[in-house]
């Protein structure tokens, strides 16, 4: 099952210099968290797809978050903070102090996140036995 959120953003094609169709977002797919920038000149039909695994930049997150609101992903149980740390690190590739931080949120706001990545963690800790809840 896909999950997906994007925002439309202003892009003139590097072609023919017409203003196109341009979304950025994230993707669950195959399992996997990915960040994307899709651009489609309607003048020429120019067309690109960038995507990259894992944390999107911060101008598509930030993006997300601006339009959709963030979610927040709670664990209530203490045993499964060292998962989701765990979790974190490989999916973000985080450092251990980022991915602390991170934790530190879950205990008392909640961890702030777009909704697409707090539907892949949730899912992911999920099928680690951990029960996590997912707030907008």
């Amino acid at each position: 099952m896909t999950i997906a959120q994007s925002v439309e953003f202003p892009l003139v094609c590097q072609n023919c210099g017409t203003p196109g169709a341009a979304w950025k977002g994230q993707a669950v797919r195959r399992g996997e968290l990915l960040w994307e920038i899709n651009f489609q000149c309607l003048n020429c039909g120019l067309t690109s797809c960038d995507f990259d695994p894992g944390e999107a930049p911060a101008h598509i997150r930030d993006a997300l978050l601006a339009t959709h609101g963030p979610a927040r992903l709670r664990v209530e149980d203490p045993k499964g903070r060292i998962k989701l740390l765990q979790v974190l690190r490989s999916t973000f590739g985080w450092p251990l102090d980022r991915a602390r931080r991170a934790l530190a949120e879950l205990g008392t706001t909640g961890y702030r996140c777009t909704d697409v990545e707090a539907e892949f963690l949730r899912r992911r800790l999920t099928e680690l036995g951990v029960h996590a809840l997912v707030e907008k």
